[in-house]
């Protein structure tokens, strides 16, 4: 059934309930407005990343070989509680081979998968893509994330695209030196070739709209103003988490504390691929005359192109001496639209979130009084306007020299002591791992005592490689597996307890009668407890 007439049917169900209930009728909303606006929308996200020698925007009549099984299966969003049904989805592949209007006016040269869907290619693929290449004015590259990279429930070991991709955007760049790289997915990847890459643009997981919103960026209907939000490191390594991340065992210790993504790579000096903030355009503006004064900061945006664009003014702060944490924090930023050959004066306010700091030793935010350091610009590595600013407040405390390496921002050194004088209390270390608890995940139910829950996690894990071997990973088996156990307590609608899992977790521990004793006497108390529940509920009606 198509979706339109999903939709014509739900609105008959829902003006039959109104009418039953005696309410007015479900006002009607027109399905391609809906969809034209999912389109603007994903068109604003998206990021351009790299334009040498302005490759994009392309014109109309360009030949492209559109290359990628993304490109014909477009993912498009996460799984899980994000997952929506869209009313039209539409593929990069179908809109080219439409042609005309739909196509924005490029011309489909051909289409080659290049990489299987869940990694892997092989010297047929890439012979396809590179012939199907050579033949065009530009290839077009959709690579990314694919469904088992990256979901909720589980933590990514590695940031390299799917095996097979990076040998296909290679093969590509060299036998088509006009190639652009369209990146699909929900955070951060290696990508080793961007610097032979004439065009990358970013288009996250777009939404229904995201195929004909890329479409319009590359062709210049829409002009880039998208802007990374959170940093892209050259490499897994570069993270100070590395070490330690992701995590093996029933606990997972967050050592950062104040160093959290931007804040880290900027106070350590690391060098990265594509910072905070970062993002181009196909205008080019310039920053003047910046004024600082308790209220805000003003400057000047010039637009010095010949193309009408919009700009997303950055404004960072650094905290006077004497105060623990990074080197400078976003505070505010705003969107501006600059015509052409024009300037706009633009203001970005302080408001009561602009200096504060939380002052561990008294447990309360405050602003710290002295010289704050405005800047403004781009990114938070391209801060072209900077001023002070003379702030009232208080004094912090002596910075605790016990915090070691943090006050290096050395966090991949941290130690457990070090953190624990970050959080001002001792930090909990391992459970045993002879013993399952409720906090481990249920993929670790194949080390149980209980010979059922040892099947159980089998039948599991099982599941999960029948339906990748199949190339149609099954997401609720990924949740399942990577899921703690006290989580169960959530997704019965009351009818599983905290404590019945408690008691559940001793039959898994090999103490069955105990186990089985204590989950009837507290499932019987959680059903009363549910009744009682209902009762109030029905009576408050």
């Amino acid at each position: 059934m198509e979706a339109s007439d999903v939709y014509a049917r739900a609105q008959e169900v829902l003006n039959v309930a109104a009418a039953s209930a005696d309410l007015p009728a479900p006002t009607p909303y027109d399905l391609d407005e809906h969809h034209a606006l999912a389109t603007r929308i994903a068109s604003e996200a998206i990021t351009l990343l790299r334009n040498e020698d302005d490759v994009l925007p392309l014109s109309s009549g360009t030949s492209v070989a559109l290359i990628g099984d993304l490109a014909d299966t477009p993912r498009y969003q996460g799984a899980g509680s994000s997952q929506v049904n869209p009313t039209r989805l539409e593929a990069p592949r179908e809109l080219l081979e439409a042609g005309g209007e739909s196509a924005r006016g490029l011309v489909l040269t051909g289409y080659a998968p290049g990489y299987e869907r869940h990694g892997g290619t092989s010297d047929a693929l890439i012979a396809e893509a590179v012939a199907l290449a050579a033949r065009a004015d530009v290839a077009l590259v959709y690579v990314g994330l694919d469904e088992l990279a990256e979901s909720e429930g589980l933590d990514r070991t590695h940031m390299r695209l799917p095996e097979g991709q990076d040998r296909v955007i290679e093969a590509v760049v060299a036998a088509n030196p006009r190639t652009v790289v369209v990146l699909t997915g929900g955070s951060s990847i290696e990508m080793l070739w961007a610097s032979s890459v004439p065009a990358l643009v970013n288009g996250y997981l777009g939404g229904q709209g995201g195929t004909g919103a890329m479409l319009d960026v590359l062709t210049g209907v829409v002009n880039p103003s998208g802007r990374l939000a959170e940093t892209y490191a050259r490499s897994l390594e570069d993270h100070p988490t590395a070490a330690w991340y992701p995590a093996t065992g029933p606990l997972s210790y967050y050592r950062e504390g104040p160093f959290i993504g931007y804040r880290y790579f900027t106070t350590a000096g690391v060098d990265v691929a594509f910072p905070f903030g970062y993002g181009l355009s196909y205008s080019r503006f310039e920053y003047s005359d910046l004024a600082v004064d308790q209220d805000g900061a003003t400057l000047t945006v010039a637009n010095t192109s010949m193309r009408d664009g919009t700009e997303v003014v950055q404004l960072y702060v650094s905290a006077p001496g004497g105060v623990f944490g990074p080197a400078r924090e976003l505070k505010g930023f705003t969107k501006v639209a600059v015509p052409a050959g024009e300037s706009v004066r633009v203001t970005i306010p302080f408001d009561r979130y602009t200096f504060r700091h939380w002052e561990t030793s008294r447990g309360a935010w405050e602003t710290e009084g002295g010289t704050w350091t405005i800047h403004v610009g781009r990114n938070v590595e391209d801060t072209p306007l900077s001023a002070t600013l003379e702030v009232d407040g208080t004094n912090p405390s002596p910075i605790d020299p016990a915090l070691g390496h943090y006050l290096r921002a050395e966090v991949e050194n941290v130690t457990n002591g070090e953190l624990a004088v970050l959080l001002g209390r001792t930090i909990p270390t391992a459970h045993p791992r002879e013993d399952i608890t409720a906090s481990n995940l249920m993929s670790e139910l194949v080390r149980a005592k209980s010979w059922l829950a040892r099947l159980a996690g089998r039948k599991l894990h099982a599941d999960k490689a029948k339906a990748d071997a199949k190339g149609d990973p099954d997401l609720n088996v990924h949740f399942a597996l990577n899921m703690p156990l006290m989580s169960l307590a959530k997704f019965t609608n009351g009818t599983v307890s905290t404590d019945m899992i408690d008691a559940a977790v001793e039959v898994i521990n090999g103490h069955f009668w105990r186990g089985i004793t204590r989950l009837v006497i507290r499932y019987c108390a959680n059903a009363r407890a549910n009744k009682a529940t209902q009762r109030e509920l029905d009576q408050t009606r």
